[in-house]
């Protein structure tokens, strides 16, 4: 009939004039309508307008007199009875229409990769001759019709990618003609249909990356004919069922990321055509099955992140195509079993964090497709088989955090393709081995925190590293010179070694050098001042050696330096040098424990004011100060302006006398003009005879008056004015001897709190609420805000209480992340705005008492004084103090973790021991604060001010991304939204990427970023992000993807992590941030600006929704 899709195709030659004319014919004397043809044309008519038709994308003949097989995307039988309608990736927008049902002749319908929403018409189980139904890769919601299951011819049913919730219907249990079912990315919810197992004809069960729950179904086992079945990133629960093991033509077996109990069925064993079994992030326990071995056809086991136990079976070195072997994160013990070293075709192979014993077996060796080896993070003992140098492809080769003795194997140096030698925290002992230098490949060398002993072999300058670790050895001799041949070299750790000598000049051509970290050796002689040719240099490191000499001018020509320590080498000496009022980029410098001073020079004294973490001691020790919290005589601590302050004066004798301390005269001069004077009278406690801070009686004292203490200010000291002393007492009559003492004071910004009361849905505690009021009613005297002012560089304050936000977590973590969320969308950046944000919740709360943004903007806390305090230190900029903390700040001066200066309290009128424990420690009920996190937060508070925005910009529409680091370094990102707030983009440089794609892999963005550091119990890091949004990223963002040090982290179309933000429409306030299961009463996952009782909703699972671009 001509009425065909290919009227006369493919015909012989011979026949080719008969067909022609058969053709004309057609073409005089057309086929009349059959019967129906109207209403299926009306039918189609509908589908164009429902989904407005005139934005497609291909729209060819729609709607026109042509006759609808010349429709684009249409085809029809020989009756002219519509069969196909294949409508993908053609830009459809809006409903499917019932009237669909009326196409009932109709086999396929493929309308994937369009914008169509609202629900699957129930109607379309009435398409009694469907055979493929792909809705796929749309917007689809509601649920999946009961229908369905009518469609007795269907072979492909695909409704993967859209928003659809409830549960997967039992009928479907009744398409025995089905090949392909694809659920894969929605919504569902509730038990997988034990039905789905009579479905005997299926190859395909995708139901990935949705909320189901329950058991696997033990009936799926009766899919004999199934090959791939991808129930990964679901909730389900319970034991694999054994009988999973009948499905002998399973090529995938995905049941990654659920809640998966029990052991691993033996019977997978049975499935000889298994490529891939991905068990990994489970509950599993009990032992590996030894019947895996018997798996021909296996090429990638990952067991990863389970609990099991036991043994690694020797029969897993039977498996012949086995490519990889994840078997890391679990509990499994024993030796590492030797038939490993059988599989012929293995490429990677991870067996990290278990409690694996015993020796490497050099049998190992004998796996020559072998690129990675990692068997970090075990027990393993022993010397490491000097057959490992064999492997003739490896490129990482990681056995650090082990109990491995002996020599380093010079064998290694046989492994031309190493990239990464990865062999710290062992027992490693001898020397290392010179053929180390024949490693032409190596980039990363580390060999730190073991029992290296002998010299740093020069011939490691014929590499071509990028990083050399050897810190924390018993490393000697002298830094070889040769070293400077390492032209890509941009981290040298040589630190906690026993190095002598000199520091080599010729160190300064390593034009690359980003660190170099020499602490803690027993170097000698002067700083080279060659070093100023290390121009990408960013921390320099000398501390704790005994390098001696003038600190060299040069240094100042270091433009990209932020860290210089060169703390606890008594033999350095000199000023500062103004040269280095250059290094503008410095953010540390300590300089503690030497002869290395700042003059009284007014340039250079602003100039270290700028740098927010410091240690240098004042050129002259001075016999009298002012003292607001804490004081020193050789690290003068500047004062707050308006706050009183106390005035110690202490004279001193050259010989033991008698003589009372005599009156002093102190006069005060603002802008150079006399503006005060005191009068302290003398008394009898006898003139010591050197200065003793800790005692009142030792010191004339007066108190002066907060106005009096202001930016600008000097005084001059007179003792014993009235001259009653005897001179040969030699007690000092002026201090200074001439001229006037400057004393440091700044006017202090004023410290905004919003105050960020969180509910727990679960169990909300409102006594946050009267807390939170109580705070803002008095902050002066509020016992959680009184120890801010007085301990820290704090004038004027106030607190604001923000409207209660419901959340879903009482974990302290992710309540901090919540906290930076808020503000991020109320205010901006980090780098916007003074306001800090304060999240607070009482009741039971888990994870430690709080955790901040170190030198942010936001944190959260416990309700407890100490905690609130130490967590304003830690927006202040300040580490914790050494004392149980297990990562104290590096640079703190006192070991102890105390003050280790005399401060006063204004409160009681009493002096604060020196041996008190720092406000930044978690040592003893009472703390009060160094004058090394004194200077230190006054510094920060003064140069932030200077920095950050007063305002935030306005809102716009953005792409919302957060995540950080978690307290091992591994990274992770929530779900991404889009939302309305100012842009907060990610400073520049760093060593973090973010990266967004498409699904084709192009790239829509990527930022290289540093990661604020987070302080307090949690430890790790974070971000949150507003991307300004651009056109393309609506249709083609696919996945985004954070990089680090410590690995990846991706979200895509299959994350499922439902997350919703709560805010009101009228303030812009946020009101929940609500998780998982509580997200589905808020209107489900897809993205929608929903209404809930006058409030926005918007979701997220990962990637937005297609729902939440047009928002």
């Amino acid at each position: 009939m001509c009425a065909k899709r290919e009227p006369c195709g493919g015909v012989p030659l011979f026949f080719l004039g008969v067909c022609l004319a058969l053709f004309a014919g057609c073409l005089e004397d057309p086929i009349e309508p059959q019967p129906g043809e109207d209403s299926e044309r009306a039918a189609l008519v509908a589908l164009y307008e429902a989904t407005e038709g005139p934005g497609w994308r291909f729209r060819g003949n729609w709607l026109s007199d042509e006759p609808v097989w010349r429709w684009h995307g249409v085809t029809v039988d020989d009756s002219l009875r519509v069969v196909q309608l294949r409508l993908s990736d053609n830009a459809l927008r809006g409903s499917i229409p019932a009237e669909l049902a009326n196409l009932t002749a109709l086999e396929v319908l493929s309308v994937r990769g369009n914008r169509l929403s609202g629900t699957i018409p129930p109607q379309l189980g009435d398409l009694s001759a469907l055979t493929l139904l792909d809705l796929g890769d749309n917007r689809l919601s509601g649920t999946i019709p009961a229908e369905l299951g009518n469609l007795t011819n269907l072979v492909h049913l695909d409704v993967a990618q859209n928003r659809l919730t409830g549960a997967i219907p039992a009928s479907l249990g009744r398409l025995t003609a089905l090949k392909f079912l694809n659920f894969i990315q929605n919504d569902l919810t509730g038990p997988i249909p034990a039905g789905l197992g009579n479905l005997r004809e299926l190859t395909e069960l995708l139901l990935a990356a949705n909320e189901l729950t329950g058991p696997i179904p033990a009936e799926l086992g009766n899919l004999a004919g199934l090959a791939e079945m991808q129930l990964q990133v679901n909730h389900l629960t319970g034991p694999i069922p054994a009988e999973l093991g009948n499905m002998t033509n399973l090529r995938g077996l995905d049941l990654g990321y659920n809640d998966l109990t029990g052991p691993i069925p033996g019977e997978l064993g049975a499935l000889d055509s298994l490529r891939l079994m991905r068990l990994t992030v489970n509950r599993l326990t009990g032992p590996i099955p030894a019947e895996l071995g018997n798996l021909p056809n296996l090429s990638h086991m990952i067991l990863s992140g389970n609990r099991l136990t036991g043994p690694i079976p020797a029969e897993l070195g039977n498996l012949p195509n086995l490519t990889t072997m994840y078997l890391d994160g679990n509990r499994l013990i024993g030796p590492i079993p030797a038939g490993l070293g059988n599989l012929p075709l293995i490429d990677i192979m991870s067996l990290s964090r278990n409690d694996l014993t015993g020796p490497i077996p050099p049998e190992l060796a004998k796996l020559n497709t072998l690129r990675s080896l990692d068997l970090s993070d075990n027990a393993l003992t022993g010397m490491i088989p000097q057959e490992l140098g064999g492997f003739p492809v490896i490129h990482d080769l990681d056995l650090s955090n082990n109990s491995l003795n002996g020599l380093i194997p010079g064998e290694l140096g046989n492994l031309g393709t190493l990239v990464n030698l990865s062999l710290p925290y062992n027992d490693l002992t001898g020397p290392i081995p010179t053929q180390l230098a024949n490693l032409a490949s190596l980039a990363r060398l580390d060999l730190s925190n073991n029992e290296l002993t002998g010299q740093v072999p020069e011939q490691l300058g014929q590499l071509h590293l990028v990083r050399l670790n050897l810190r924390d050895n018993h490393l000697a001799g002298p830094i070889p010179a040769e070293l400077a041949q390492l032209g890509r070299l941009e981290d040298l750790h040589l630190a906690g070694n026993r190095l002598t000598g000199s520091i080599p000049s010729q160190l300064g051509r390593m034009g690359r050098l980003e660190l170099m970290d020499l602490s803690r050796n027993e170097l000698t002689g002067p700083i080279p001042p060659a070093l100023r040719d290390l121009v990408r240099l960013r921390d320099l490191d000398l501390s704790s050696n005994d390098l001696a000499g003038q600190v060299p001018e040069e240094l100042g020509d270091l433009a990209t330096l932020a860290t210089l320590n060169l703390r606890h080498n008594s033999r350095l000496s000199g000023e500062i040098p103004a040269r280095w009022m250059s290094l503008g980029n410095l953010g540390t410098l300590i300089a503690g424990g030497t002869r290395v001073c700042a003059p009284d020079d007014p340039g250079l004294q602003l100039w270290l004011e700028s740098i927010p973490r410091r240690r240098v001691s004042s050129c002259q020790e001075v016999a009298a100060y002012l003292v607001q919290a804490v004081q020193s005589r050789r690290f003068p601590v500047p004062l707050v302006a308006g706050e009183d302050a106390l005035l110690r004066v202490f004279p001193t004798a050259r010989r033991t006398t008698d003589a009372g301390i005599p009156s002093v005269r102190a006069n005060f001069y603002l802008d150079g003009t006399k503006t005060h004077t005191v009068e302290i009278p003398g008394k009898p406690t006898p003139i010591p005879t050197e200065i003793d801070e800790g005692s009142l009686l030792k010191s004339a004292n007066a108190e002066i008056p907060g106005h009096l203490v202001q930016p600008g200010l000097e005084m001059v000291i007179e003792i014993d004015p009235e001259g009653t002393l005897d001179p040969a007492l030699g007690v000092t009559p002026r201090i200074p001897a001439s001229g006037r003492s400057a004393i440091r004071v700044e006017t202090m910004p004023p410290l905004d709190f919003m105050l960020l009361p969180f509910l727990w849905s679960e169990d909300p505690d409102s006594a946050i609420l009267d807390v939170a009021e109580e705070m803002a009613d008095s902050p002066v005297t509020h016992e959680l805000l009184a120890p801010v002012r007085t301990r820290l560089p704090v004038a004027d304050l106030t607190a604001e209480v923000h409207e209660p936000v419901w959340t879903s977590t009482n974990e302290v973590g992710e309540l901090y992340r919540e906290t930076a969320l808020v503000r991020s969308m109320e205010r901006g950046g980090a780098l916007i705005g003074l306001t800090r944000y304060m999240g607070m919740m009482s009741g039971a709360v888990e994870g430690g008492t709080g955790l901040s943004s170190r030198g942010g903007r936001h944190g959260f806390v416990v309700p407890d004084a100490n905690a609130f305090l130490q967590q304003v230190g830690h927006l202040f900029n300040l580490g914790s103090a050494p004392c149980e903390e297990e990562d104290p700040d590096p640079y703190y001066p006192y070991t102890d973790g105390s003050i280790g200066a005399w401060g006063y309290d204004p409160g009681v009128g009493k002096l604060v021991s020196a041996a008190t424990p720092d406000l930044m420690s978690s040592c003893g009920s009472v703390r009060w604060i160094s004058d090394y996190h004194f200077t230190n937060a006054y510094t920060y508070r003064l140069v932030d001010e200077r920095v950050r925005g007063s305002a935030a910009a306005a809102p716009v529409r953005s792409l919302l991304v957060w995540g950080g680091v978690n307290a091992d370094g591994a990274p992770f990102l929530e779900p991404a939204l889009v939302v309305d707030a100012p842009p907060t983009l990610p400073p520049a440089g760093g060593t973090h990427q973010l990266t967004g794609r498409t699904a084709a892999g192009d790239e829509l963005f990527s930022v290289r970023f540093g990661m604020a550091e987070a302080a307090g119990d949690d430890r790790g890091s974070s971000f949150v992000f507003a991307l300004p949004v651009r056109a393309e990223w609506e249709d083609r963002l696919a996945g985004i993807t954070l990089s680090g040090p410590g690995g990846t982290a991706t979200l895509d179309r299959e994350s499922n992590r439902p997350v919703a933000i709560v805010r009101d429409p009228g303030t812009g306030r946020i009101r929940g941030i609500l998780r998982g299961a509580s997200v589905a009463g808020l209107g489900g996952g897809d993205g929608r600006g929903d209404r809930l009782q006058g409030l926005e909703v918007m979701t997220s699972r990962g990637i937005p929704g297609p729902e939440a671009w047009r928002r």
